[in-house]
């Protein structure tokens, strides 16, 4: 849901700041929604990530078909 991103942001940035990895990383899961305006976009949702400085890879993806809600692509991205 696009009002979930920032506190999601925040709450990943606070997992990275107190990661004792070096490189810290998380993975996430997101599935492209054709219902715009109540979810983000995944464009919108990566150029958010990039504007903190993080960076961003697509690992994997996939199409599933959600019974009763039709055809959808999920992705697993790894921030760093």
């Amino acid at each position: 849901l696009r009002k979930l991103v920032d506190p999601l942001l925040n709450t990943v940035s606070t997992i990275l700041e107190h990661s004792k990895s070096r490189i810290p990383k998380l993975l996430f899961t997101f599935q492209r929604r054709n219902m715009l305006g109540v979810f983000i976009s995944m464009e919108e949702l990566l150029v958010r990530i990039e504007e903190r400085g993080w960076g961003i890879e697509c690992l994997a993806w996939r199409t599933v078909n959600v019974e009763g809600d039709g055809i959808h692509e999920n992705y697993l991205f790894e921030v760093s």
